[in-house]
Parts: C-alpha cells; structure tokens; sequence
C-alpha cells in the first residue's frame, strides 16, 4: 500500500500556516515541492488519503502529481497542481492532456488545480468532459476556508467534496432590512441560546414584529418552551433533512398571534447525512429559508416574517452549520465563566467563514451576550483578557448582560404546563435586559 504523500505529524510549519490563512499570494511563494506537500494537505483534511502518483505505480503523465483515495471506499479522484502566476490563464491544451492522462491511471474523477485561473477554452473543455473538475485560485481557497472550519483535523469521516463549492454562487438572500435572520449559537451546553431565542422571540412580538423561530436542536427545548404542552404534531426538521417534508410544510402558528414556529421533535434524532453531502445539505437549509415564502398563507404571515431566530444545538453539528449558512448575523450567549475559559469561543468563528465561503457571503459575528450575569463569578483579569481576544476578532460585547434569574433557570429545565403566554417573564434585573436586548435587535433590522 503506498505511503500518504504528507503527514499530518510532520508537517512543514510554512504549509500549516497557509493553510490556516489561504492566499493565492502565499502558495505562489511555495517551492514546487512545498506546493504539492500544501495540495495533498489540504485533500488529506478533506477525507481523502493524497498518495504521490510515482508512489502509486504510475507514471506522471500530463503534469499528474497527485493520486486521491477515499478512506470509505475505492480511489475516485486525482488531482494536478499547476503553478501558474495569477496573470497567466490555463489553457485547453493543458485540460485535454489531462483528460488524456486519466485512463492511463485508473481515474474516474480528475480534479485540476492552479492558482490562477483556467481559459474560456478550458472550461469549454471541460464542460464537454463529466469526469473533469477545475478549481482555480478563488475556488481552492474557498474549499479550504470550508474545510478548515467544519472538519477538524482526523475528522473519522468520508472525504468533503469540492463540488458543491465549485458550482455554487452567492445565495440569493432576503434583505435584512426586511427580515433579518439571526443564528444564536455557541458551541458550549449552558450558556442561554435557547433561553435567550425564547425570550428574544417573544419580546420581539410583543413588540409588533412578525417572528418566526426555528427550533435547530433536536433536544427540542425550544418547541416545548414555545409549544407548552401542545403536542408537536406533524413533520418536523428531521423530516425535513430526511427530505420528506418542506419548510412551509413545517411552519406553524403558535398561540401568540404573531409568532410561528419550525419545530424539531423532543423525541426524534438526527437523520444521518453522508458527509459527502453535507455542503450540498447546509446550502439547501439556506436557500429553502430564504425562499419568499416559507410559511403557508393560511398561517397567518402573507407578507413574510421580520425576524426569523435560529435556536442552534452545542457542537458543531450539521445544524449548527446549517443554521450558520441561512443567517445574516450570528448572536453568540455566553456566561462569564465560559467567557474566561475559552475567550476565543473555539471553532464559531472558523465556522462562520467557512459558511461564508459555503454561500458566497452570509453570516458575521454581530456579538456576545453575557448570559446568567454574576459580576463576581470571573476573575476580572481573566475576562478583560478574554474581551480583549474577541475584539481582536472583530467580536463585540453587546450592552445588555442578562443577569442571572432563578426563574428563568427553573423554566428553562421544566418548562411549565399551558400555552406559551403563560410562561412567566422574567423579572428584576432580567427583565430589563431582554426588553433592552429586543429594542437593540429592534434597532439594528432596520439600520444595519
């Protein structure tokens, strides 16, 4: 069995970094050598195990250097990296030597390479040609920002295609202005997304807006915060990633006449979804929800919703990515203990570009909140630090801390019996902040 051609233990810290930071700029600087090493890295954090194609037993026909196997089954693909300067294009000469050179090898799938970009002629090739992908300078970063944030490194798991970042254009977006999507996430359990969603929600529609919440954990704790004790009835999002059941088909009216609900089911799980296909699932959650209509007229909201609130799952499951990829900012709850542990708040922000580079634009930080606010909790050092990091990242402090409240915790682990507008406000101190929150969020719809 031929060696992998890097090492994920002993990579060259040079590639590591490029990785980390993609540019056409940076692999231009790259020796041959370094260049390929880069490539088979990149193909290697996909899923797939890059084999040199000398080490394979062939010969490197047409420039070929890279032979791609796929862990979970037969080899598929390969791949040529080209070295070109950013002026200079790829010709159709180059494709069709190309093409000529895959039978030689076994290949079914051909992936080309270059830093710059291919010709007309070439891509004219290629169309005539459905064992061929190009992927030009542009494109490869993309497909490493993406890679980068949503597969970490000895991910077990079959390989990410690029094929969906190659064909795939910006998303076709509602304007904020109009409705204003927000994802609330973060990858740690505890600190108020679904707390926060439920509040948010409901201070927003009493407000007056027309709100639409989406129910992302398949704990459900939302649905039931929501629902009360209501049975959730009919299709819910498993349905939907299962693909047997549309958005509209799972948007329903709650009893505040100005709130709706895409529930998920407290005692549903996940459908599993091939990785392979996971782009190809995150970009159609988005662009199902950017459709004009998501909820049927007889629900009450003809004219569309002006907020829509992403209640995200702990992790970095396909949901939380999924939420990421439809959203127009991202709301991040966090207490001040988790603050100062982890002030850089993991994988969120990788993740947030890599959606952005899944749907052509999208998402951004729009900030944190302080959830369960005990100002002694944290040492003050410790969490001047942690501010400090994500201002760095371009992540703000939102001026509203949610002090903590029993009551909230108690509703929040047992939600009580009846109807959504029994659910008892929070009081104090809470209650100020959430109603300061909602007329911020009120605020930013229509100006930012």
């Amino acid at each position: 069995m031929p060696q992998p051609a890097v090492s994920t233990g002993v990579l060259k810290d040079l590639v590591r970094q490029l990785f980390e930071r993609p540019s056409v700029e940076g692999m231009l600087a790259l020796s041959p050598a370094d260049f390929e090493e880069f490539i088979a890295y990149v193909f290697a954090r996909a899923g797939y195990t890059p084999v040199p194609v000398a080490a394979a037993g062939f010969r490197q026909e047409a420039g070929m250097e890279l032979y791609l196997g796929e862990p979970s089954g037969p080899a598929v693909a390969h791949a040529l990296a080209l070295r070109r300067l950013p002026l200079d294009s790829v010709d159709t000469a180059t494709v069709r030597r190309f093409l000529g050179a895959l039978p030689a090898i076994g290949g079914t799938l051909g992936y080309l390479v270059t830093t710059s970009v291919f010709s007309q002629g070439a891509y004219d090739e290629s169309a005539r040609a459905p064992r061929l992908r190009l992927i030009q300078g542009d494109q490869l970063i993309r497909y490493i920002t993406y890679v980068r944030g949503t597969r970490p490194e000895g991910f077990p798991a079959p390989a990410i295609a690029p094929d969906y970042l190659l064909h795939t254009g910006a998303i076709a977006r509602r304007d904020p202005h109009q409705t204003r999507v927000l994802a609330i996430a973060n990858q740690r359990e505890g600190t108020g997304k679904t707390t926060t969603a439920f509040y948010l929600a409901r201070r927003l529609a009493e407000r007056g807006h027309r709100v639409l919440v989406v129910d992302l954990d398949p704990r459900a704790h939302l649905t039931r915060l929501v629902l009360g004790d209501r049975p959730v009835d009919g299709p819910t999002l498993t349905h939907y990633f299962a693909r047997r059941a549309t958005l509209a088909q799972l948007t329903r009216a709650t009893p505040h006449p100005s709130l709706w609900i895409i529930p998920s089911h407290p005692e549903a799980r996940p459908t599993s979804v091939s990785m392979s296909l996971l782009p190809k699932v995150e970009l159609q959650f988005a662009v199902d929800l950017h459709e004009p209509e998501v909820a049927p007229r007889n629900q009450g909201a003809p004219g569309g919703f002006d907020w829509m609130l992403l209640d995200t799952p702990p992790g970095m499951s396909r949901a939380v990515r999924a939420g990421l990829a439809a959203a127009h900012d991202v709301l991040i709850p966090t207490t001040t203990a988790a603050l100062a542990e982890a002030g850089d708040l993991g994988w969120l922000p990788d993740v947030a570009d890599a959606m952005r580079a899944l749907t052509g634009g999208g998402v951004r930080p729009l900030g944190y909140a302080l959830t369960q606010w005990r100002p002694n909790e944290a040492n003050p050092a410790t969490l001047e630090t942690a501010r400090r990091l994500l201002a760095a990242r371009g992540i703000r402090e939102l001026p509203v801390p949610i002090p903590y409240e029993f009551r909230i915790d108690t509703a929040r682990r047992h939600p009580p019996r009846g109807v959504w507008a029994r659910l008892p406000l929070p009081w104090r101190g809470a209650a100020v902040a959430y109603r300061r929150l909602a007329a911020d969020m009120s605020t930013r719809a229509g100006g930012v």
